[in-house]
Parts: C-alpha cells; structure tokens; sequence
C-alpha cells in the first residue's frame, strides 16, 4: 500500500507506477535498486526466494538482507495498524524495536479490541 510506505516514513520507488499491482521487470527492479523489499503478505513467495535468487543478488536490500514478507493483514480494518507498525519497524529497525512495537500495537489492540496484540510479526 503506497499510502503507508509514506506514512512509515519510507519512499516509494515506484510512486511513478500508474497501476496499485503492477509486476515489474528485473530490469527495473534492478535500476530502482531498493535498500528494502517488503513483499505483501498474499504474495506465493517469501523473502527467501528473493534472498536466494541469482537475479536478484546485485538488489542493495538483498545484499543487507533487508527483505520482508508482511503478515496477511486487512488494510480495510483497524489492523491496518498493526501493518504500519510492522512496515515502519522493517523500515527503520533502529529506531522502532520489536519489544517497542509489540508494546505499541498490544496497547492498541487492548483500546480497540479488548484483547492483547497476539501477533508475530
């Protein structure tokens, strides 16, 4: 969702995409050369098939292993928060630790909800 890409403070490198799902050429891919790859959480593939791809092995975020499968969450539901904090964490890990957001999101679901964050992510 480019929307939290730029919420989490990340930049879009494909923002000059005319199409939300659009598949990209290894070319492109290659000549964006992202520092991180997040992989949508209904993607048939995970971050180890990019990190052990021979194409993919010039990618700067392949090189710092800095490729990321999301969890399947709604981005049409509150737990679209839990997907920002996850993305954000991903995009800044030195600022955003994963005690740090587990704590955040379980506060936010117990608000919301009325249970704690059960997540894994």
């Amino acid at each position: 969702m480019p929307e939290l890409i730029t919420l989490t403070g990340g930049i879009n490198l494909g923002s000059h995409l005319n199409a939300f799902y659009q598949e990209l050429s290894m070319e492109t891919i290659v000549g964006l050369n992202p520092e991180v790859v997040l992989i949508w959480g209904s993607a048939s593939y995970g971050p180890a098939d990019i990190l052990h791809d021979p194409k993919w092995q010039s990618i700067r975020a392949v090189k710092s292993r800095r490729v990321f499968k999301s969890p399947r969450a709604s981005n049409w539901s509150p737990r679209v928060i839990s997907l920002a904090w996850w993305m954000a964490h991903c995009l800044h890990p030195q600022q955003i630790s994963p005690a740090e957001m587990q704590a955040e999101l379980d506060q936010f679901y117990r608000r919301c909800f009325g249970i704690p964050y059960q997540g894994g992510h």
